[in-house]
């Protein structure tokens, strides 16, 4: 069986000390350079394991605050799907190109169709019509 990666390992353990109470829910967890050495892994590593903690919800981070352990009953029921990157990349590439099929049967031509969005004025036209290996032209 493939071992897991540094930061899942981490984040598995972060888990387990909010689980066994250690972290309780509205608590703030220690900051990034503190669990480094409790770990002994990088400031990175942490970094990773909480934003993987965060997709799982058991944590939320704010910006410039720290990261906060969540209820429960918020973290009911979610989770990642258990899928490799080259399943993730199929299924995008079948969403992705239905969507931009459907687009381009609804797409028109500019010129000939009225547009919500203003046209572009002289002087951004002109701007435009100046940068170095343009190949717009807006004329």
């Amino acid at each position: 069986m493939k071992e897991k990666r540094l930061y899942q390992q981490i984040a598995e353990r972060i888990k387990k000390q909010i689980t066994q109470g250690t972290h309780p829910p509205g608590s703030r967890l220690p900051g990034e350079r503190e669990l480094a050495e409790q770990f002994e892994v990088s400031r990175l590593t942490i970094r990773e394991a909480e934003i993987a903690l965060q997709a799982l919800g058991y944590i939320n981070i704010k910006t410039g605050s720290g990261a906060y352990v969540l209820e429960l009953a918020e973290r009911e029921g979610q989770g990642l799907p258990n899928i490799c990157a080259f399943e993730l990349t199929e299924a995008r590439l079948m969403f992705e190109s239905e969507a931009a099929a459907l687009a381009a049967r609804h797409i028109s031509d500019f010129s000939t169709t009225p547009c919500s969005a203003a046209p572009l004025s002289r002087k951004h036209s002109a701007l435009l019509n100046r940068l170095p290996g343009s190949f717009v032209s807006l004329r």
